[in-house]
């Protein structure tokens, strides 16, 4: 099974008893009765033994050593919802809408040492290169740590397609971990509704489909396994889909390591420069960049932007050493033009 909908979830209804279960198997191990009191006195320990990071993973009974576990947290979560709301008028939000992006979505894999480089670029609009892209990392914004992002084109009423992003965060500034939802839309890359949380959300999925178009990054393709699938609905977990890993060049593996390290030239401090798009808007002055042919316009890492003008996307990096000065930055609200 690799869908859901609200006929087919029962089985994953079933991944919070699942965890009472293991609780009460731990209750009994120590000889202890099945008492209201010791049942949550042992999930309260059982959830608390390990890092705050780790709780969503011991929620979903996600086990320390499996794939992708961002985006189960993100995929369970949504389906709890979704078991939730089966009698309520929700549900067709949710199975019309939100799960069908979730089973279509192309699964991206991120590594950890990507996520700066993709924060700290400033992508007011990008371009897509599926209809639908769901990431499986870990963003921390402000006070949130964001489980996983699903985005794509969807109809919503009368006001035609707009760009829908979901997610699941909690607050790590709060005891313990609550998991909350994240949904909201983009029209015509007008994203002045945003609040500062979904503003990041909104450059984060920018910059790595841009980042996708970077000539020293490939993507590589790992099939879902049916087998594998059916073992895993079996014994309660997950199935996976076919998902994607991001392998970049040794002279770009070199760059991000230099980057997270905070490793540049000579100066008395250190410094972000965000990333960003150079514009070439006088076609006089670059006429040889806009003399080059299509395919070596993408070979060299050029873009064109909606008014026709080539682009390049500029990388973030630290200038400098010692201590680093972490400079505030004021995004502006609007289309790029």
């Amino acid at each position: 099974m690799s869908e859901y909908t609200i006929d087919n979830i029962d089985y994953d209804c079933n991944t919070l008893s699942k965890m009472c279960n293991l609780v009460a198997k731990r209750v009994l191990k120590q000889g202890k009765d099945l008492s209201e009191d010791n049942l949550k006195a042992e999930m309260e320990e059982y959830l608390s033994n390990g890092l705050v990071e780790d709780m969503p993973f011991r929620i979903y009974c996600i086990s320390d050593n499996d794939r992708v576990k961002y985006y189960q947290v993100m995929m369970k979560h949504l389906l709890h919802i979704l078991c939730e709301q089966k009698d309520c008028d929700n549900k067709d939000i949710m199975n019309q809408m939100v799960m069908p992006m979730a089973n279509q979505a192309r699964l991206f894999e991120i590594a950890d040492d990507l996520v700066p480089i993709l924060q700290n670029t400033k992508s007011e609009d990008s371009f897509m290169p599926f209809p639908y892209i769901s990431l499986d990392c870990r963003i921390q914004i402000y006070e949130r740590n964001y489980l996983g992002l699903i985005a794509g084109d969807v109809e919503i009423g009368d006001d035609g397609a707009s760009r829908t992003y979901i997610s699941v965060y909690y607050n790590t500034e709060e005891d313990g971990v609550e998991l909350a939802l994240e949904f909201f839309a983009v029209k015509n890359n007008d994203y002045s509704h945003l609040n500062k949380h979904q503003k990041k959300l909104y450059y984060f999925l920018n910059s790595f489909c841009n980042f996708l178009n970077e000539p020293n990054v490939k993507f590589i393709e790992n099939k879902s396994n049916p087998k594998n699938n059916k073992r895993r609905a079996d014994r309660g977990a997950l199935p996976l889909p076919t998902k994607y890993t991001i392998r970049i060049s040794d002279e770009l593996r070199r760059y991000v390591n230099d980057f997270n390290e905070g490793i540049r030239s000579p100066l008395s401090h250190k410094f972000l420069v965000r990333g960003h798009f150079m514009k070439f808007r006088d076609k006089d002055k670059y006429k040889r960049i806009y003399e080059l042919s299509i395919d070596s316009l993408i070979d060299k890492g050029y873009q064109t932007d909606k008014g026709g003008y080539i682009k390049k996307w500029k990388k973030p990096f630290i200038k400098g050493n010692g201590i680093f000065i972490n400079k505030s930055y004021k995004l502006k609200v609007g289309v790029t033009k």
